[in-house]
């Protein structure tokens, strides 16, 4: 088995590609958990701790940017290497946000079989990861509310040419991101800053 202190957690809403990064990874020996969005994989990582984590971004109940923020304000998660997956957030400016997270990999889907292997054995074997310095609360809102910004009319003008959702609000297509779990307004996207109280 390759792993060396626990297993590769995958993070992965699309059922086939979760299978496939995980087919994948046992092939090569690697123990695998999985989870299908933020909120599963802190809930598998406080049963067991990763080696190492490979997460999607979009994804529903908590997407990847905000599960990385709370493993970055987390001392006991905190250095657990990040490669980020997407199809979506394909942008620079998404690359240079996820790696402010302290992603330590950036890989855009549908991924290389060879690369993406000689990335997590790279990382496997890097142990132990340099601990990254997480961003702050406003830095992260910031951020992550440009990022939103920025696909919103991409996800909603897709989905408002399709048959299905022709005749839907379109804030409807909002809830298919369900991106935080961190709080904001429905209709907007400006965030609410938790209160201190």
């Amino acid at each position: 088995m390759n792993s060396l202190n626990g297993p590769i957690l995958i993070v992965e809403d699309v059922p086939n590609v979760l299978e496939l990064l995980e087919v994948t990874l046992r092939f090569k020996g690697y123990a695998v958990v999985t989870a299908r969005n933020g909120e599963e994989a802190l809930e598998v990582i406080a049963r067991q701790r990763p080696v190492l984590i490979i997460t999607d971004i979009l994804m529903p109940k908590m997407d990847g940017y905000a599960f990385v923020q709370k493993l970055r304000l987390n001392i006991e998660t905190r250095a657990i290497p990040v490669v980020f997956l997407s199809a979506t957030y394909v942008t620079s400016e998404d690359k240079d946000f996820a790696l402010s997270l302290g992603a330590a990999r950036f890989m855009e889907k549908p991924i290389d079989t060879e690369d993406f292997l000689l990335t997590v054995a790279e990382l496997v074997n890097q142990q132990p990861f340099t601990q990254p310095h997480p961003l702050d609360m406003e830095r992260f809102y910031i951020g992550y509310r440009t990022r939103l910004e920025n696909k919103l009319p991409v996800l909603n003008g897709c989905s408002q040419h399709s048959p299905q959702t022709k005749n839907r609000p379109s804030n409807l297509c909002f809830s298919s991101l369900c991106v935080t779990g961190m709080p904001f307004r429905p209709n907007s996207t400006t965030f609410i800053k938790p209160s201190t109280n």
